[in-house]
């Protein structure tokens, strides 16, 4: 299988090639009594020819196929090269490593502006912390998921409680489109991202026994189509605390 893209390239290249032909062909021995024909159609047309394409550009298509290999394996071992990356991160350090990105932006000429500081909270969101300007660049602080923190307030015990019992009701099998439904019923306030956010540190509340679910089983099942979620749940770090805590419980009086 191979891909074919159409490119446009400059009459003057084909007639390179065809020159680079002719020298080869004319030293030939079989084209010995047509030198003299060779070299007058030369001089005649192709050195006119490249000679006007020298002050005209015209082109034409070209069908070029480009093999499936060389389009594959780069993105093949692109994402092996990702995925080792990813299971070493989760495998030695789990999510507690992930820190807020900053992004330099080139200033404006305006009133001075106050900039955020990301704080982590057990919201799952970001903790707005006003900061200085400090010229010549802008500092903007995103979350963890490259949004800029927007949160207008922080989540209060009865919203966390809620998104709790409906985390516990689906069994932590929690997908986005699950988020977006339950964030419209909640004042709206509070972000989408906030109640993505909390999801996240309960699915981690998980990962550390600190949270029983029902349907255990299938929760793993469905962890295992979402590589993020089972990399922690299934890393070393996080499996020694669940064990940890298990031996814990069985060794109370």
């Amino acid at each position: 299988m191979s891909l074919t893209i159409t490119v446009q390239r400059p009459h003057s290249d084909r007639l390179q090639n065809f020159l680079t032909y002719l020298k080869v062909r004319a030293v030939a021995p079989e084209h010995e009594m047509n030198r003299d024909v060779i070299a007058n159609f030369v001089d005649k047309f192709l050195v006119f020819e490249l000679k006007r394409l020298g002050d005209v550009q015209e082109t034409f298509e070209e069908e070029v196929s480009i093999p499936d290999s060389i389009l594959v394996e780069p993105l093949k071992r692109a994402k092996a090269g990702f995925d080792k990356v990813f299971k070493d991160f989760m495998s030695k350090q789990g999510l507690d490593t992930l820190t807020t990105e900053v992004e330099t932006v080139e200033p404006i000429a305006q009133p001075p502006v106050v900039l955020t500081e990301a704080a982590s909270s057990e919201d799952g969101f970001e903790e707005v912390i006003p900061l200085p300007v400090e010229p010549p660049s802008v500092k903007v602080m995103r979350n963890g998921n490259g949004h800029r923190a927007a949160m207008k307030r922080k989540l209060i015990d009865q919203e966390k409680d809620r998104i709790r019992e409906f985390f516990l009701l689906k069994s932590g099998m929690i997908g986005d489109d699950d988020c977006v439904v339950h964030h419209k019923a909640m004042d709206q306030t509070v972000t989408i991202f906030q109640v993505t956010g909390f999801c996240t540190y309960l699915h981690k509340k998980v990962a550390m026994g600190d949270l029983t679910l029902t349907n255990l089983p299938g929760y793993i099942s469905w962890m295992k189509t979402r590589r993020d979620l089972w990399s922690q749940y299934d890393s070393p770090k996080y499996r020694a605390m669940r064990e940890a805590k298990s031996k814990a419980i069985q060794h109370q009086p």
